[in-house]
């Protein structure tokens, strides 16, 4: 008789062949998942950074309808431009009343800066579209939106539309376009 009995009964489990195959899946699996992150997260920053321009947009279109800080009747807007070190965008208010954002003066020198939106995470204005109509646009290297007091439309130039276009650096397919039409609507694309 040995001292160890043998058992006529099997216990089921895994061989080392599947476990293998579960583990090469696995990884499988995890580097296509951590081969796309850096893109996923591109493509959110993105999302987030065309979501804050548009916001700033409205906040622009809000502070000129209602006098925001009282006294003079203003209105507001924004600059965009496109340089290589453009990675702002300028909420400012139009106190010389033409209609344009002294874009020569550093925003804490300038009395019409009210703040700088700073584009982060690779993100830049890649194009500026001025659009008679969706049909006839011009590319421009900068534009002024403003928002006259009390109205909720834009001052767009004598255009229709303004495409605010949005790159990641990293990811140059990744694109969202913001759109303000003279209405005053506002959207992401």
């Amino acid at each position: 008789m040995s001292w160890f009995p043998r058992s006529t009964n099997r216990q089921a489990g895994f061989t080392l062949i599947e476990m293998i195959v579960v583990i090469v899946i696995m990884t499988i699996m995890t580097a296509v998942i951590l081969s796309n992150l850096p893109a996923f997260r591109s493509k959110t920053e993105l999302d987030l950074i065309a979501q804050e321009v548009a916001i700033t947009t409205r906040q622009a279109q809000v502070y000129s309808s209602s006098n925001r800080g009282g006294g003079t009747l203003s209105s507001y807007g924004l600059h965009f431009e496109i340089t290589p070190n453009a990675k702002s965008v300028y909420l400012f208010k139009d106190i010389d009343g033409i209609r344009a954002y002294d874009s020569s003066l550093a925003c804490t020198s300038n009395p019409e800066c009210v703040e700088r939106f700073d584009l982060r995470g690779g993100i830049a204005v890649a194009q500026i579209d001025l659009c008679q109509t969706t049909a006839s646009c011009s590319p421009s290297p900068s534009t002024d939106i403003l928002f006259k007091y009390p109205e909720m439309e834009a001052d767009l130039g004598g255009n229709s539309l303004v495409r605010i276009n949005l790159v990641a650096q990293n990811y140059p397919a990744n694109v969202r376009t913001v759109n303000i039409w003279s209405t005053g609507f506002i959207e992401v694309k």
